[in-house]
C-alpha cells in the first residue's frame, strides 16, 4: 500500500506531494466546519423513517450488537461494516462518522490528484485536487449516513491503483486493484461496471504473455467475488436463487428503466410496483426479472426507450439538483459556509470535465 500511494522521490514529485497534503487538508478542515454546522440537523442524527440513512442507522446497529439481518438489500458494506465499526464503540456514533467521513473525503481529494498528475502532469492533479476540495456537493454529503463519500473515495483509490499496475504489472498490484474493486462494489454496486474494464486492462497489458494474462485474470476475478460470497449465500438461503451481494438488483433496474419513469428515475409508478412484484416471486413461481421486462420493453418500443436514456443523460448535466434522501437547499441551510461562492457547484465543475473530456482525446498520458 505504501508504495502504491507513494510520490516520486524527486524534488518536484516531493513538492507535488505537499501540495496535494495541503489540499486534502483544506478540505478535511472544511468539510469538518461543515459537520460542526450541521451536527445538529434531524437528517444527521434522527433521519425520517423513509430514508436510505434511517436503514443504513438501523441495520449498522443492529449488526453491531449481534444480530445480523435475514438479508442484504442495499449496499452491505457500508451499513454492514463501515457502519458498526462506529456503533460498537460509540453509543451515539454520529461525530465519529462524521470524522471518519470528512477524512474519506480529504483522502479522495488528494489520491484524485494525484491519479491526474501521473495522467496529464503536476498542473492537472492540482486542478483536480483543487476542484474535488471546493466541490460543494462533495463537502455537503460529508455528515450524512450516505455512503457517496465512501464510494468516491473507492473510486479515486481504484484509479491510482490501475494506473499503479499498468505502470509495474506485478502480481501484487492487480490482486490489490481487484481487492479495492471488491470493496468499491459491495459499497455501490455500479462499481462493478470497472471490473470488465481492469481485466481489459490486464489482458492488454500483458498480451504478449497469454498465459500470465489469464491468470492474473482468472486470479482478479476470484479475489473480487470472494468477499461477495458470505452476502451472496445468505441471500440464495432467503431468495431461492443467486443474487448476488445484494437483493435490490431489481428494485434498484426498475427505478428509472419503466415505460413510465421520469428522466430523473424518482419517482415509483405502477409498472415499477409490477415488475419488482414479478421479480420478488421465487423461481417456481414464474418469477420473471427486472432485466427480462427492461428487454421485453426495448423490443417492443425502441424509440421510447432511446428517448429516456437521452433525456435522462441530457438532465445528469442540469444546474438543478434532484434530491434524495436529502436536498442542500433544505438540509444544509444551517451551514453559512456551504455558501461560501469559493465552494463549487455541480455546474462548473461539470463544465469543465465536458471540457476536459473534448481535449483528453487529443492528449497522451
Amino acid at each position: 500500500m505504501t508504495s502504491l500511494l507513494s510520490m516520486s522521490g524527486r524534488p518536484a514529485g516531493r513538492r507535488l506531494g505537499l501540495v496535494l497534503a495541503a489540499l486534502a487538508g483544506v478540505a478535511f478542515l472544511i468539510r469538518l466546519g461543515v459537520c460542526w454546522e450541521l451536527r445538529n440537523t434531524p437528517s444527521v442524527r434522527h433521519p425520517a423513517v423513509v430514508t436510505d440513512m434511517a436503514t443504513y442507522q438501523r441495520l449498522g446497529r443492529a449488526i453491531a450488537a449481534g444480530d445480523w439481518p435475514d438479508h442484504f438489500d442495499y449496499q452491505p458494506f457500508y451499513y454492514s461494516l463501515f457502519l458498526p465499526l462506529f456503533y460498537r464503540f460509540w453509543d451515539d456514533g454520529a461525530w465519529a462518522i462524521m470524522l471518519a467521513q470528512a477524512l474519506l473525503g480529504a483522502g479522495a481529494v488528494w489520491l484524485t490528484g494525484l491519479a491526474a498528475a501521473r495522467l496529464y502532469g503536476r498542473r492537472a492533479g492540482i486542478a483536480a485536487a483543487a476542484l474535488l476540495a471546493l466541490s460543494r456537493f462533495h463537502v455537503f454529503y460529508t455528515p450524512f449516513l450516505l455512503l457517496e463519500v465512501l464510494s468516491s473515495f473507492w473510486m479515486s483509490l481504484l484509479l491510482v491503483a490501475a494506473l499503479q499496475s499498468w505502470r509495474r504489472n506485478r502480481w501484487p498490484d492487480w490482486l490489490l486493484t481487484a481487492a479495492i474493486t471488491a470493496a468499491a462494489a459491495l459499497t455501490r454496486g455500479n462499481a462493478l461496471l470497472m471490473l470488465p474494464g481492469i481485466l481489459a486492462l490486464a489482458v492488454w497489458r500483458n498480451r504478449r504473455r497469454p498465459g500470465r494474462a489469464i491468470a492474473i485474470v482468472a486470479a482478479a476475478a476470484a479475489i473480487f467475488y470472494a468477499p461477495q460470497l458470505p452476502f451472496a449465500w445468505k441471500n440464495r438461503q432467503y431468495a431461492g436463487r443467486w443474487c448476488g451481494a445484494s437483493t435490490a438488483g431489481d428494485k434498484v433496474l426498475a427505478l428509472g428503466n419503466t415505460p413510465e419513469a421520469p428522466p430523473g428515475g424518482l419517482e415509483y409508478p405502477l409498472t415499477y410496483h409490477d415488475w419488482c412484484a414479478q421479480a420478488e416471486r421465487r423461481p417456481e413461481n414464474g418469477r420473471v426479472g427486472v432485466p427480462t421486462q427492461i428487454l421485453r420493453w426495448l423490443k417492443r418500443e425502441p424509440i421510447l426507450f432511446a428517448e429516456l436514456k437521452f433525456r435522462a443523460f441530457l438532465l445528469f448535466w442540469h444546474r438543478q439538483e434532484i434530491a434524495n434522501n436529502i436536498a442542500i437547499g433544505h438540509d444544509g441551510r444551517a451551514s453559512r459556509l456551504l455558501s461560501w461562492p469559493v465552494l463549487l457547484p455541480f455546474a462548473a465543475i461539470g463544465t469543465l470535465a465536458v471540457i476536459g473530456l473534448l481535449t483528453a482525446a487529443g492528449a497522451s498520458p
